[in-house]
């Protein structure tokens, strides 16, 4: 009787430090493309984000790119932003944390943590990124959000439906972020989903990272 308490202590303890891993995906088509890319969220013993970028035809599943990472803190870090070049030849993601770029001609990706060099900043956001005070900031570019926020459920969209051009880089089209989704009460588990720009603003800065 002893043996079977205690082996379900154990099991208890187990479960409560490891627990059950969840999962939530979302999947849009790279708009203008063959590609499609899947951002994910699961959550076990910690927390991951990844997205993936991969062709839509069955076919070619084994050209696959896949980037991840752990995560910390609510909204645990979490979203990425998804922009194009003007000439339609690259994407560019970008995490908080480190920025990636897609080259949709050979299919591979190339990035992290000032791995690449980035789309410069057009006349707005170089005068927005020298005002040193966060007042300053907010004065200039009131409607500007950072990517670390959780998505409204009436962001939410399943396609790229406009293409903006950038409102900080230049020769970039913003296309939309992934994300989050908020709930009533916030938690471990929440659903992930995209926001195309047509339904919500480009994050300020979407691309530029920080390292820690």
């Amino acid at each position: 009787m002893r043996i079977a308490i205690g082996l379900l202590i154990v099991a208890g303890l187990l479960y409560s430090c490891f627990g059950p891993t969840r999962s939530h995906s979302v999947t849009i088509p790279l708009k203008g493309t063959e590609y499609e890319i899947t951002y994910s969220m699961s959550w076990g013993r910690s927390m991951h984000q990844k997205f993936k970028v991969l062709p839509a035809e069955a076919w070619s599943i084994g050209m696959l790119t896949t980037v991840g990472y752990e995560l910390y803190d609510k909204p645990y870090n979490s979203g990425v932003s998804i922009y194009r070049t003007a000439d339609s030849k690259e994407f560019y993601f970008g995490l908080g944390y480190g920025a990636y770029k897609f080259n949709e001609a050979d299919g591979t990706m190339e990035g992290g943590c000032y791995k690449i060099d980035l789309p410069a900043h057009n006349e707005f956001g170089e005068k927005l990124i020298k005002l040193s005070g966060f007042k300053e900031r907010e004065a200039f570019d009131p409607s500007g959000r950072g990517l670390w926020n959780y998505i409204e459920p009436s962001q939410l969209g399943e396609n790229i439906t406009s293409m903006p051009a950038s409102k900080y880089y230049k020769n970039l089209i913003y296309l939309g972020r992934f994300g989050l989704v908020r709930s009533v009460k916030p938690r471990r588990g929440n659903r992930v989903g995209f926001v195309p720009a047509s339904k919500g603003a480009e994050p300020r800065f979407g691309l530029d990272h920080w390292c820690g």
